[in-house]
């Protein structure tokens, strides 16, 4: 039931902070895919022990620069290119890098 709930278009923000917590990885990758996902909560799925998860934050448009840093060195090879790639082709006008 709860990846029927993450996978609800109107699912509000703080049902979907509930649902990052849950055991099931496959739940929070229904949460971590969709399209609106908040920022605050993709940040929080960057240490996802699963690779389906982190690869999603990874990749996700909403992702922060921060965010998407933090996995430059990810275990999983595929992770750390994709994260290498996107960053060099991140537009330098969005980069909201800590000061």
């Amino acid at each position: 039931m709860r990846v029927w709930a993450a996978h609800n278009r109107t699912a509000p923000s703080e049902i979907l902070a509930e649902l990052i917590k849950d055991p099931d990885w496959r739940v929070r990758d229904r949460v971590a895919s969709k399209r609106n996902c908040p920022p605050e909560l993709l940040e929080r799925l960057v240490d996802d022990p699963h690779d389906a998860v982190r690869r999603l934050v990874a990749n996700h448009p909403h992702s922060p620069w921060p965010t998407v840093a933090g996995l430059v060195d990810d275990p999983w090879p595929v992770i750390a290119q994709e994260v290498r790639a996107r960053l060099a082709n991140w537009p330098s006008k969005q980069v909201s890098e800590p000061s």
